[in-house]
């Protein structure tokens, strides 16, 4: 690491920016070089700058740590921004270095301060000079970067490369722990800490393992041959007994199946003929129904007569409407063209009279406009008379105003400066005070603090007494050890019963066999739940199967009955309209309309229908009469048989529209049922085979007697987790206990040897704090003396005790009132001078405003009187009105009546139009009306001769009434007739079938009777059966699981067995490891590396000691880390450190700072090395001798720089780095060479 520049910008003294570059001459080729000048002009400056473009931190701010004590602008005495120079907004510290790895790198440190003057943030930015790129980092990684490039922390830094001001001597005087510090800090050395404590821990963990598996081993206990075999006996023995009572159970559960299927059949041939009776009332209910929808059906061909009917009724109603609509219409309508007709002859006359009226108007109009020209310009002249007027009045009131306002002026400037002159001539006894406040109050600032220190320090004693009143007494901790000790025998004793219980039960074969079982119970529950299902779905599936068949039978007869059925309908129906075709052409012919064309038809004149010229048919004919009623009567036997084949049709159709869903519904029922079926067997094979049962096995009480066991099981198992976890609470509450004892054991303990180390400690505090108050005394009565001139009270002092705050403040406002009244009465006199003299030239206005004020008014009242005469003149015209407004109205009232007219024209004519209009409308709808009510009597005829033939034809009554009630029957009513009857038909059907289906079930399971018990019996016998399975398959239980724990302990204890000889392999290694490094705190293996380093760094120091001085060589103590010289000319005397005169500890602290710094080559290349103070201890020989030992370290490569004030040691130096003085607390640097 080598310095190739420093540059610094407005740091303490040195103001501006300031360049030291080592890479120009003469610094370049000077190879030790001396930094000079005077105290305080800033020397260190530089190599705080150095610090601080590195690292943001200097040595001598680092420093300070006084706690509590702050500066002006509010940072602490140990912030670097304090460098920033007062009266500038910022700074900077640069400095140009090559790095470890050879790059050249620029490190800059910066601050600024706000515009309130409040110090901001400082930043850190690091360039690699060869790109000049910027590493973009935050503060701490900027730091962390330069580092890891100068290859030395800041601690290192200044002990290899700056050694600051106060420094030597550090390392050298330090006790062990904080050289060990030091050491961990300047070599790295904290790493071997971390092993020493990683390696201990290492060997706790593995000791206690093995401790653990050891006590894991002695806890199994196994069975002997002879008890394994007893017990493999009895599981045989149960097993077949188990297997003879289930053929048992399963033989009487069959049993009771029979009673169960007989009271099942008894209940549905119960509800069969309670559906049977039910399917009958409802055939029955429907009778009166089907008779009225088959006379419906009978009459619906007189449907067509009946619909043209009210088509013509509801046609002549709304040509009634129209026709009333009409005629009052036209009557209205000749009302209104009379009425707009005279309305109109007025309109026109209003027209004529406005014309002459704007005619007459003409020769007026013109007189007022003259006028009105007048007019404007008498008030224009008016308005600029009265506005000059305004002005100069206002004129006048201001400056009356003014003069009072100057005049009161004047007075209160006077009052002003005699109230102030008095408080002045009143506290002149004062001026004293006023005029050395800064530094009054900058030494009762100093005295207020030292009084505050002096009272913390009062309290600080008080405080240290009270608690040597209050250290605890020895005997009474005594008492505790006792006691705690006595406890922890007590808590012992119960964790070793509580151990031996514990030991006894295996928790997790206990939990083991709680999730099997509770497993078997769930695979118990799950199996039962399918086979349920199972036995449903094989019953269900029957039945829907059966009844598939029995639909597919009745749709095919369906199917068959309708295709013999759709040939002779279509037949028919082609029949029905073709009769109905010939009937309506014939009846064409023969219309009333046609026989009246027919009535006016001549011989050689064309036909309006047809054109033709010839009329053969001009004349009706009896054979065209014969011919309707044929024609007729063969149209309603067509219509009868299409009605018939479209019932025989409409009821197939509603047979499979029922049979045909339902089919569809069923079959698909079966095919999930099918699906079902498969997934549950598929769902019941693995159960099966999981808990090992047959299907001839199973029934109900199986399922029960099975689940009954298993729970039985589990309650055992619980209670004997729910004992272990008892006592393993309670063990694990008594180790607690134990531990917290033990505990407080060792607390009381180190509290008694902390006592006496206590007392002693705050006697030394308390004679520490008497010393202070009396010198916080002597200081404070130094600066009294000092201040007591400026006060007249002979009791300030005790004042400013009472309230220091107050009375600082009272001083600073009496200081700053005297001066601004000083101030303020300058001022005044001044204003009062100006004020004065402008009051005088406001008098002066005063007259030649009042003058033109009168010739204003005068001006003002003869343009009145001139705009006054000509106003009453306009006023003759018009009333006054404008000229524009009254020609405006004239052609408004003209425009107005030719408008009114025209449109009384427009109206009226429209009136007229719309009368001959309405009454040709009327005339057409009495045409239409007469038209209509002829139809309508042709209808009526009609269905009175319908009825009357359908009377001739039924036994029923028939009139038009009655028709159009049976065809107020809709379609809609008359299919969903059918539908009732078709379905009432067959759930009438399906109940005759049922019930003889369900007494043949009945009657065949009677038969197949096969016990001789009763039901009752059999109940009583199957439970105790049950009982006897259960006992037996609890014995069974418990044999088995006496043999599983054996084998799973067996197992167990050889795994244990394999783990504890890998663990113990592993444990030795860790103990001998152990035994050499490892430490709970890490100090073993730490201190055995530092006294190493130290061994070495002592190596290289004596080396540089030697050459510094023969006389004295440095060892280490036997002690560890402390220090040791060796007086060569006193006959290898071993002497302290601390014996060392100031000379003396300076070389031996220069050859440590060599030596570390020769310890810091091994790493890294040093090239540079800063010396700040030290060499004004030495005398010229041992000054000469450490100079040279200076030059020879610039022979190994090195850039010395060396800040002294011994002139000697400079002028020995022809490069030097000067810094001087100047003026207002600056300084410059120079570079100079002799």
């Amino acid at each position: 690491m080598k310095i190739l520049a420093i540059r610094l910008h407005n740091l303490a003294s040195l103001e501006g920016t300031t360049t030291i570059d080592f890479t120009q001459e003469p610094l370049q080729s000077a190879g030790i070089f001396a930094i000079t000048g005077q105290t305080g002009a800033g020397k260190s400056t530089i190599l705080d700058a150095l610090c601080l473009a590195l690292f943001g931190k200097t040595p001598r701010h680092d420093k300070a740590r006084e706690t509590g004590v702050t500066l002006p602008d509010g940072t602490g005495q140990g912030d670097a921004r304090n460098i920033l120079r007062k009266g500038t907004s910022e700074c900077f510290a640069e400095v140009d270095f090559v790095g470890v790895e050879g790059g050249q790198y620029r490190a800059r440190w910066a601050a600024r301060r706000a515009k309130t003057g409040t110090l901001q943030a400082d930043t850190m930015l690091l360039t690699n000079l060869a790109d000049g790129v910027h590493f973009p980092e935050k503060k701490k990684e900027t730091q962390k970067r330069i580092e890891q490039l100068v290859g030395l922390s800041f601690e290192q830094f200044t002990r290899s490369v700056l050694l600051a001001q106060g420094d030597f001597t550090a390392f050298l005087k330090a006790d062990k722990d904080e050289k060990s510090a030091l050491l961990e800090k300047l070599t790295g050395t904290d790493i071997y800490s971390q092993v020493s404590i990683k390696i201990y821990k290492h060997h706790t963990q593995h000791s206690d393992q093995l401790d653990l598996l050891k006590a894991r081993s002695q806890e199994i206990q196994l069975l002997d041959s002879e008890q394994k075999q007893v017990l493999e006996a009895q599981k045989t023995q149960l097993l077949a007994q188990i297997k003879e009572l289930e053929q048992q159970k399963t033989q009487l559960e069959s049993q009771q199946i029979w009673y169960k299927t007989a009271h099942e059949l008894e209940n549905g041939l119960t509800q069969a003929t309670q559906k049977l009776e039910l399917a009958q009332a409802q055939w029955q209910a429907m009778a009166s129904e089907t008779q009225l929808l088959a006379l419906v059906e009978s009459v619906q061909t007189a449907k067509p007569l009946l619909d043209n009917r009210l088509k013509a009724n509801q046609q002549a109603e709304r040509i009634g409407q129209a026709l009333s609509q009409a005629q009052s219409k036209a009557a209205t309508l000749a009302a209104q063209a009379q009425a707009l007709q005279t309305q109109q002859q007025a309109a026109q006359a209003h027209y004529t009279q406005a014309q002459k009226e704007q005619q007459a108007a003409a020769e007026p109009l013109g007189e007022a406009r003259a006028l009105d020209a007048l007019l404007t310009e008498h008030e224009n002249t008016l308005s600029q008379a009265k506005a000059a007027q305004e002005t100069l009045l206002t004129e006048q009131e201001n400056n009356a105003k003014t003069i009072a306002a100057a005049e009161e002026k004047v007075k209160m400037m006077l009052q002003k400066i005699e109230e102030k002159n008095a408080w002045i001539v009143g506290n002149k006894n004062r001026e004293n005070v006023a005029d050395n406040d800064g530094l009054i109050t900058s030494k009762l600032e100093q005295v207020g603090k030292l009084h505050q220190q002096q009272i913390t320090q009062n309290n600080e004693l008080l405080r240290l007494k009270k608690n040597l009143e209050n250290v605890p007494n020895l005997s009474q901790l005594q008492a505790e050890i006792q006691k705690y000790e006595s406890e922890i025998k007590e808590k012992q004793k119960e964790i070793n019963a509580l151990e031996k219980q514990v030991k006894n039960i295996d928790f997790q074969q206990l939990k083991a066999e709680e999730k099997a079982k509770n497993q078997t119970k769930e695979l118990l529950i799950k199996a039962e739940n399918i086979w349920q299902k199972r036995y449903s779905f094989q019953k269900n599936k029957q039945e829907i199967a059966d009844k598939v068949a029995e639909n597919a039978q009745a749709i095919a007869q369906a199917q068959k009955q309708l295709a013999a059925t759709m040939p002779a309908y279509e037949q028919a129906q082609a029949a029905e309209a073709q009769a109905q075709k010939i009937l309506e052409a014939a009846r064409l012919a023969a219309s009333p309309t046609t026989e009246q064309l027919r009535a006016h038809l001549t011989d050689g004149t064309p036909c309006l229908v047809c054109g033709s010229v010839h009329h053969p048919y001009a004349e009706s004919s009896p054979v065209v009469l014969q011919i309707f009623d044929t024609l007729e009567v063969e149209l309603k036997k067509c219509k009868t048989a299409v009605l018939n084949l479209q019932q025989q049709k409409a009821d197939c159709e509603a047979r499979l529209k029922t049979l045909v869903p339902e089919q569809e519904s069923l079959q698909t029922r079966l095919a999930t049922l099918e699906q079902e079926a498969v997934q549950l067997q598929t769902q019941w094979l693995p159960l099966a085979q999981a808990l090992a049962v047959q299907e001839a096995d199973l029934s109900e009480n199986y399922w029960q007697t099975q689940t009954l066991v298993v729970s039985s099981d589990l309650e055992k198992i619980e209670n004997q987790l729910q004992f272990f976890l008892e006592k393993q609470e309670k063990l694990t509450q008594a180790k607690e206990d134990l531990r917290q004892t033990e505990k407080q054991l060792q607390t009381t303990q180190l509290r008694a040897q902390n006592v006496e180390s206590e007392i002693e400690n705050l006697n030394l505090q308390i004679n520490n704090a008497t010393e202070k108050i009396a010198g916080f005394e002597e200081e404070i009565e130094g600066i009294q003396r000092a201040l007591s001139k400026y006060f007249v009270s002979e009791t300030w002092f005790d004042n400013f005790i009472q309230n220091p705050t107050n009375f600082i403040e009272q001083i600073k406002q009496f200081a700053k009132k005297w001066k601004d009244a000083k101030r303020e009465v300058e001022d005044l006199e001044k204003q009062l001078e100006q004020q004065e003299f402008e009051l005088t030239q406001y008098k002066l206005n005063t007259e030649s405003i009042a003058k033109k004020y009168n010739e204003a008014v005068t001006h003002t009242f003869k343009c009145q009187k001139k705009l006054s005469d000509a106003l009453e003149q306009r006023q003759n015209l018009f009333g006054g009105q404008p000229v524009a407004q009254v020609e405006a109205d004239l052609r408004q009232r003209v425009s107005q009546a030719k408008t009114a007219w025209e449109q009384a024209q427009n109206r009226y004519d429209a009136a007229h139009l719309e009368q001959v209009q309405a009454d040709q409308n009327t005339h057409n709808w009495q045409q239409q009306q007469a038209q209509i009510v002829a139809e309508i009597a042709d209808l009526e005829t009609q269905i009175t001769g319908w009825c009357a033939d359908y009377q001739s034809k039924n036994t029923t009554e028939m009139n038009a009434e009655k028709l159009a009630e049976l065809l107020g029957h809709s379609e809609q009513w008359q299919q969903q007739t059918r539908q009732r009857q078709q379905q009432a038909s067959e759930q009438l059907r399906d109940a005759q079938t049922v019930l003889t289906e369900r007494q043949q079930q009945q009657e065949k399971h009677l038969q197949a009777k096969n016990t001789a018990y009763t039901e009752e019996e059999l109940q009583v016998l199957h439970a105790e059966k049950v009982a006897e399975i259960g006992q037996v398959q609890t014995q069974r239980t418990e044999t088995e699981l006496l043999l599983r724990q054996n084998e799973e302990a067996e197992k167990r204890a050889g795994d244990l067995r394999q783990k504890i000889d890998n663990q113990m392999i592993v444990s030795e290694k860790w103990a001998k490891l152990n035994s050499l490094l490892g430490s709970a705190d890490g100090k073993r293996f730490r201190q055995i590396a530092q006294e190493y380093t130290l061994d070495i760094l002592l190596g290289y120091a004596n080396v540089h000691l030697n050459e510094l001085t023969s006389r004295y060589r440095l060892s280490r103590t036997k002690e560890a880390l402390g220090l040791q010289v060796h007086d060569q000319d006193m006959g290898d005397e071993v002497r302290s450190v601390h014996s060392l005169s100031g000379g003396e500890s300076f070389l031996v602290s220069l050859a440590l700072a060599l030596g570390l710094a020769s310890l810091s080559s091994n790493r890294m290349k040093v090239e540079s090395l800063f010396i700040d103070e030290g060499f004004g201890s030495l005398d010229p020989v041992t000054l000469a001798v450490a100079v040279d030992a200076l030059e020879r370290l610039h022979n190994q490569g090195r850039k010395v720089g060396i800040i002294s004030h011994v002139q000697e040691l400079t002028e020995r130096f022809p490069t030097r780095i000067h810094v001087s003085k100047q003026r207002n607390g600056r300084s410059r640097v120079e570079v100079l060479s002799y």
